[in-house]
Protein backbone atom coordinates (compact mmCIF):
# COMPACT_ATOMS: atom_id res chain seq x y z
CA UNK A 1 0.00 0.00 0.00
CA UNK A 2 1.32 3.41 -0.95
CA UNK A 3 -0.06 5.38 2.00
CA UNK A 4 -1.65 4.81 5.38
CA UNK A 5 -4.16 7.63 5.08
CA UNK A 6 -7.77 6.50 5.50
CA UNK A 7 -9.65 7.25 2.27
CA UNK A 8 -13.05 5.64 2.88
CA UNK A 9 -14.68 4.85 6.20
CA UNK A 10 -18.08 3.18 6.19
CA UNK A 11 -19.74 3.33 9.60
CA UNK A 12 -22.71 1.05 10.36
CA UNK A 13 -23.99 1.02 6.77
CA UNK A 14 -27.25 -0.73 5.95
CA UNK A 15 -28.89 -0.88 2.53
CA UNK A 16 -31.93 -2.66 1.16
CA UNK A 17 -33.56 -2.97 -2.24
CA UNK A 18 -37.24 -3.82 -2.71
CA UNK A 19 -37.40 -4.73 0.99
CA UNK A 20 -34.51 -7.18 0.61
CA UNK A 21 -31.54 -6.41 2.86
CA UNK A 22 -28.29 -6.18 0.92
CA UNK A 23 -26.07 -4.95 3.76
CA UNK A 24 -26.67 -4.67 7.45
CA UNK A 25 -24.57 -2.61 9.83
CA UNK A 26 -21.31 -3.00 7.94
CA UNK A 27 -18.08 -1.27 8.85
CA UNK A 28 -15.24 -0.86 6.40
CA UNK A 29 -12.02 1.13 6.04
CA UNK A 30 -10.15 1.53 2.75
CA UNK A 31 -6.78 3.21 2.77
CA UNK A 32 -5.43 5.65 0.22
CA UNK A 33 -3.19 4.05 -2.39
CA UNK A 34 -4.65 0.55 -2.07
CA UNK A 35 -5.38 -1.74 -5.02
CA UNK A 36 -8.59 -3.35 -3.85
CA UNK A 37 -10.82 -5.99 -5.41
CA UNK A 38 -14.50 -6.34 -4.51
CA UNK A 39 -15.41 -10.04 -4.74
CA UNK A 40 -18.34 -12.28 -4.05
CA UNK A 41 -21.02 -14.41 -5.70
CA UNK A 42 -23.66 -12.87 -7.95
CA UNK A 43 -26.24 -10.89 -6.01
CA UNK A 44 -23.93 -10.27 -3.06
CA UNK A 45 -24.07 -6.48 -3.51
CA UNK A 46 -20.70 -5.76 -5.10
CA UNK A 47 -21.94 -3.11 -7.53
CA UNK A 48 -24.17 -1.65 -4.83
CA UNK A 49 -21.20 -1.27 -2.50
CA UNK A 50 -19.17 0.39 -5.26
CA UNK A 51 -21.98 2.87 -5.97
CA UNK A 52 -22.29 3.65 -2.26
CA UNK A 53 -18.55 4.40 -2.15
CA UNK A 54 -18.95 6.62 -5.22
CA UNK A 55 -21.82 8.56 -3.64
CA UNK A 56 -24.24 7.36 -6.32
CA UNK A 57 -26.43 5.48 -3.84
CA UNK A 58 -27.35 6.53 -0.32
CA UNK A 59 -27.55 3.92 2.46
CA UNK A 60 -30.67 3.43 4.50
CA UNK A 61 -28.66 4.13 7.60
CA UNK A 62 -25.09 4.78 8.61
CA UNK A 63 -22.48 7.22 7.41
CA UNK A 64 -19.80 7.20 4.70
CA UNK A 65 -16.70 9.32 5.13
CA UNK A 66 -14.57 10.14 2.11
CA UNK A 67 -11.27 11.86 2.88
CA UNK A 68 -12.48 12.34 6.48
CA UNK A 69 -15.61 14.18 5.31
CA UNK A 70 -19.17 12.89 5.14
CA UNK A 71 -19.95 12.01 1.55
CA UNK A 72 -23.36 13.61 2.04
CA UNK A 73 -21.62 16.99 2.24
CA UNK A 74 -20.04 16.71 -1.21
CA UNK A 75 -21.64 18.45 -4.16
CA UNK A 76 -21.87 16.63 -7.48
CA UNK A 77 -19.02 18.77 -8.78
CA UNK A 78 -16.82 17.98 -5.77
CA UNK A 79 -17.41 14.26 -6.16
CA UNK A 80 -16.58 14.47 -9.87
CA UNK A 81 -13.29 16.19 -9.04
CA UNK A 82 -12.32 13.73 -6.32
CA UNK A 83 -13.25 10.32 -7.69
CA UNK A 84 -14.31 8.65 -10.91
CA UNK A 85 -16.76 5.81 -11.43
CA UNK A 86 -16.56 3.57 -14.49
CA UNK A 87 -19.65 1.42 -15.07
CA UNK A 88 -19.53 -2.08 -16.49
CA UNK A 89 -22.27 -1.00 -18.91
CA UNK A 90 -20.85 0.68 -21.98
CA UNK A 91 -22.86 3.57 -23.43
CA UNK A 92 -24.74 2.91 -26.65
CA UNK A 93 -23.36 3.60 -30.09
CA UNK A 94 -23.29 7.35 -29.66
CA UNK A 95 -22.07 9.25 -32.69
CA UNK A 96 -19.16 11.03 -31.05
CA UNK A 97 -15.44 10.63 -31.52
CA UNK A 98 -13.37 9.12 -28.72
CA UNK A 99 -11.82 12.54 -28.18
CA UNK A 100 -15.25 14.15 -27.75
CA UNK A 101 -16.19 11.51 -25.18
CA UNK A 102 -12.98 12.18 -23.27
CA UNK A 103 -13.70 15.90 -23.32
CA UNK A 104 -16.89 15.27 -21.31
CA UNK A 105 -14.69 14.14 -18.40
CA UNK A 106 -13.44 17.72 -18.10
CA UNK A 107 -16.87 19.31 -17.66
CA UNK A 108 -15.99 20.61 -14.19
CA UNK A 109 -12.36 21.37 -15.03
CA UNK A 110 -10.82 24.84 -14.80
CA UNK A 111 -8.35 24.03 -17.58
CA UNK A 112 -8.28 26.13 -20.72
CA UNK A 113 -8.69 24.51 -24.15
CA UNK A 114 -4.97 24.05 -24.72
CA UNK A 115 -4.54 22.45 -21.29
CA UNK A 116 -7.54 20.19 -21.88
CA UNK A 117 -6.14 19.04 -25.20
CA UNK A 118 -2.78 18.29 -23.59
CA UNK A 119 -4.41 16.35 -20.74
CA UNK A 120 -6.42 14.23 -23.17
CA UNK A 121 -3.38 13.51 -25.32
CA UNK A 122 -1.24 12.68 -22.28
CA UNK A 123 -3.89 10.37 -20.77
CA UNK A 124 -4.53 8.66 -24.10
CA UNK A 125 -0.81 7.95 -24.30
CA UNK A 126 -0.88 6.36 -20.84
CA UNK A 127 -3.79 4.06 -21.77
CA UNK A 128 -2.62 3.42 -25.32
CA UNK A 129 -5.58 4.84 -27.23
CA UNK A 130 -3.93 7.71 -29.12
CA UNK A 131 -4.83 5.99 -32.39
CA UNK A 132 -8.50 5.91 -31.40
CA UNK A 133 -8.97 9.60 -30.57
CA UNK A 134 -10.47 10.60 -33.91
CA UNK A 135 -12.40 7.37 -34.41
CA UNK A 136 -16.16 7.32 -33.96
CA UNK A 137 -17.00 5.56 -30.72
CA UNK A 138 -19.70 3.55 -32.50
CA UNK A 139 -17.07 1.94 -34.77
CA UNK A 140 -14.87 0.65 -31.94
CA UNK A 141 -14.69 -2.91 -30.69
CA UNK A 142 -15.95 -3.77 -27.21
CA UNK A 143 -12.41 -3.83 -25.85
CA UNK A 144 -11.57 -0.48 -27.44
CA UNK A 145 -14.76 1.09 -26.06
CA UNK A 146 -13.95 -0.16 -22.59
CA UNK A 147 -10.45 1.31 -22.79
CA UNK A 148 -11.86 4.66 -23.94
CA UNK A 149 -14.22 4.74 -20.97
CA UNK A 150 -11.38 3.81 -18.61
CA UNK A 151 -9.36 6.69 -20.05
CA UNK A 152 -12.33 8.97 -19.47
CA UNK A 153 -12.37 7.94 -15.81
CA UNK A 154 -8.62 8.49 -15.53
CA UNK A 155 -8.98 11.99 -17.01
CA UNK A 156 -11.84 12.90 -14.70
CA UNK A 157 -9.92 11.90 -11.56
CA UNK A 158 -6.82 9.75 -11.59
CA UNK A 159 -6.47 9.62 -7.80
CA UNK A 160 -9.53 7.51 -6.94
CA UNK A 161 -10.87 5.07 -9.55
CA UNK A 162 -13.97 2.97 -8.85
CA UNK A 163 -14.56 0.37 -11.56
CA UNK A 164 -17.42 -2.09 -11.97
CA UNK A 165 -16.17 -5.24 -13.73
CA UNK A 166 -13.82 -3.49 -16.18
CA UNK A 167 -12.86 -6.79 -17.83
CA UNK A 168 -16.37 -8.07 -18.56
CA UNK A 169 -16.72 -9.40 -22.13
CA UNK A 170 -12.99 -8.99 -22.77
CA UNK A 171 -10.87 -11.88 -23.99
CA UNK A 172 -8.00 -13.27 -21.90
CA UNK A 173 -5.32 -11.00 -23.36
CA UNK A 174 -7.52 -7.89 -23.15
CA UNK A 175 -8.45 -8.70 -19.55
CA UNK A 176 -4.80 -9.09 -18.58
CA UNK A 177 -3.87 -5.83 -20.30
CA UNK A 178 -6.73 -4.00 -18.54
CA UNK A 179 -5.74 -5.23 -15.07
CA UNK A 180 -2.06 -4.47 -15.70
CA UNK A 181 -3.03 -0.96 -16.81
CA UNK A 182 -4.98 -0.46 -13.58
CA UNK A 183 -2.00 -1.74 -11.61
CA UNK A 184 0.16 0.78 -13.47
CA UNK A 185 -2.22 3.55 -12.37
CA UNK A 186 -1.87 2.31 -8.80
CA UNK A 187 1.92 2.05 -8.70
CA UNK A 188 3.03 4.88 -11.00
CA UNK A 189 0.30 7.47 -10.33
CA UNK A 190 -0.48 6.54 -6.70
CA UNK A 191 -4.10 5.97 -7.70
CA UNK A 192 -6.46 4.24 -5.31
CA UNK A 193 -8.19 1.58 -7.41
CA UNK A 194 -11.30 -0.25 -6.20
CA UNK A 195 -12.50 -2.80 -8.71
CA UNK A 196 -15.38 -5.30 -8.82
CA UNK A 197 -14.21 -8.58 -10.34
CA UNK A 198 -15.19 -12.26 -10.45
CA UNK A 199 -11.73 -13.55 -11.36
CA UNK A 200 -10.16 -14.80 -8.14
CA UNK A 201 -6.88 -15.75 -9.79
CA UNK A 202 -6.53 -12.16 -11.01
CA UNK A 203 -7.26 -10.94 -7.48
CA UNK A 204 -4.59 -13.23 -6.04
CA UNK A 205 -2.03 -12.25 -8.69
CA UNK A 206 -2.45 -8.46 -8.79
CA UNK A 207 -4.48 -6.99 -5.93
CA UNK A 208 -3.10 -5.94 -2.58
CA UNK A 209 -6.46 -6.05 -0.78
CA UNK A 210 -9.88 -7.60 -1.21
CA UNK A 211 -13.40 -7.05 0.06
CA UNK A 212 -15.37 -10.31 0.22
CA UNK A 213 -19.17 -10.23 0.25
CA UNK A 214 -21.93 -12.82 0.44
CA UNK A 215 -25.60 -12.57 1.38
CA UNK A 216 -26.11 -13.08 5.08
CA UNK A 217 -22.38 -13.16 5.78
CA UNK A 218 -20.03 -10.74 7.48
CA UNK A 219 -18.14 -8.48 5.09
CA UNK A 220 -14.41 -9.25 5.13
CA UNK A 221 -11.62 -6.88 4.16
CA UNK A 222 -7.88 -7.35 4.25
CA UNK A 223 -4.90 -8.85 2.44
CA UNK A 224 -6.26 -10.28 -0.82
CA UNK A 225 -4.38 -13.58 -0.80
CA UNK A 226 -5.08 -14.32 2.86
CA UNK A 227 -8.79 -13.62 2.46
CA UNK A 228 -9.13 -15.85 -0.58
CA UNK A 229 -7.23 -18.73 1.00
CA UNK A 230 -9.23 -18.65 4.22
CA UNK A 231 -12.72 -17.61 3.13
CA UNK A 232 -13.37 -17.85 -0.61
CA UNK A 233 -14.66 -21.45 -0.65
CA UNK A 234 -17.26 -20.81 2.04
CA UNK A 235 -18.35 -17.44 0.65
CA UNK A 236 -18.74 -18.79 -2.89
CA UNK A 237 -20.19 -22.07 -1.60
CA UNK A 238 -17.85 -24.10 -3.81
CA UNK A 239 -14.66 -26.04 -3.25
CA UNK A 240 -11.74 -24.02 -4.58
CA UNK A 241 -8.37 -25.53 -5.32
CA UNK A 242 -5.24 -23.39 -5.41
CA UNK A 243 -1.77 -23.76 -6.87
CA UNK A 244 1.26 -21.84 -8.06
CA UNK A 245 1.91 -20.71 -11.61
CA UNK A 246 5.40 -21.12 -13.15
CA UNK A 247 6.03 -17.51 -12.06
CA UNK A 248 5.21 -18.43 -8.48
CA UNK A 249 1.84 -16.64 -8.47
CA UNK A 250 -1.17 -18.11 -6.68
CA UNK A 251 -4.21 -19.19 -8.70
CA UNK A 252 -7.62 -20.59 -7.79
CA UNK A 253 -9.78 -23.11 -9.64
CA UNK A 254 -13.34 -24.23 -8.89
Amino acid sequence: MNSEKKLFFLKNISFSHAENAIFSNIKLEIMQGSFTAVCGPSGAGKTTLLKILAGLLSPDQGEIFFNSRSIRDYTQEELARNRSFVSQHLPGNIEMSSREILETALYYSNLNEIEKSHKIKESASVTGIEHLLERRYSTLSGGEKRRVMLTRGFIQCNKVLLLDEPTVFLDIAQSRDMIELLKKFNTEHNSTVICVTHDLSVVARYFSHAILLAKGREIIFGNALNILEKNASSYFNVTLESGLSPEGKKYFLA
